[in-house]
């Protein structure tokens, strides 16, 4: 089976263990305590600094959550969509049904306010997975290119 999601194949490699994926390596982010995560860097092309966008929270309607991810190049995409996971109650065979995401303004670094980020990603694994998208933890680690800040950005559960 592989181990990257579908839908960000080609925008991502194996991680090479460094900023910002080092954060991700010991798995505390794992929210399931599974024993079996993967961690990617993001990487397209031969862009290495990125933006991104979360999605919006609001405690009285629920979205699916989409993160967004903007290449020096332009280049735009979801690095992660919760829509496409199978235990997601967003995904379209399960009970909400809701196609409108909603993203928060670019992320700016809590330290500098800079807006440019490597990135790496991780998805947590459950035991009973049958497909690459079957997950059930995400999350998103940074290091600002400005000032060397990192830290998890963002977590989701998938399941």
């Amino acid at each position: 089976m592989k181990i990257v999601p579908d839908y960000i194949e080609g925008k991502v490699l194996p991680t090479n263990k460094s900023d910002p994926a080092s954060l991700l390596i010991d798995g505390h982010w794992c929210g399931h305590g599974e024993p079996i995560f993967h961690i990617f860097d993001v990487r397209v092309n031969n862009d290495e600094a990125y933006s991104f966008q979360l999605p919006e929270s609001n405690e009285n309607v629920s979205h699916p959550s989409v993160v967004m991810v903007m290449a020096e190049s332009g280049y735009t995409f979801p690095i992660y969509d919760s829509r496409k996971h199978p235990a997601s109650i967003y995904h379209p065979d399960n009970s909400i049904s809701s196609k409108e995401h909603r993203l928060q303004p670019p992320y700016h670094c809590p330290e500098c306010g800079k807006l440019k980020f490597k990135l790496a990603v991780g998805f947590e694994v459950p035991s009973d997975s049958v497909s690459e998208n079957d997950t059930s933890w995400f999350a998103l680690a940074a290091k600002c290119l400005g000032c060397n800040w990192h830290g998890i950005a963002y977590e989701d559960e998938t399941a």
